[in-house]
């Protein structure tokens, strides 16, 4: 789960191995679906929280998982 708590960001994630790209705005909540990779991405600064469940895999900190 996410929730943007000030500023914007562009949300990526990959769903059906096409990266999808959304606008997020102060007060939007968002659930990732399992496994799914994502990133944020904003010029001017977001505060965000998110919410994980215990024994989840753990993260990557890739561009695009699909290279390489």
């Amino acid at each position: 789960m996410v929730l943007i708590i000030a500023g914007t960001t562009a949300f990526d994630i990959i769903v059906e191995d096409d990266i999808e790209t959304l606008q997020l705005f102060a007060g939007n909540v968002l659930i990732v679906p399992k496994g799914c990779w994502h990133r944020f991405r904003s010029a001017d600064g977001v505060t965000l929280m998110t919410a994980t469940p215990k024994g989840e895999e753990p993260h990557l900190f890739v561009d695009d998982p699909r290279e390489g």
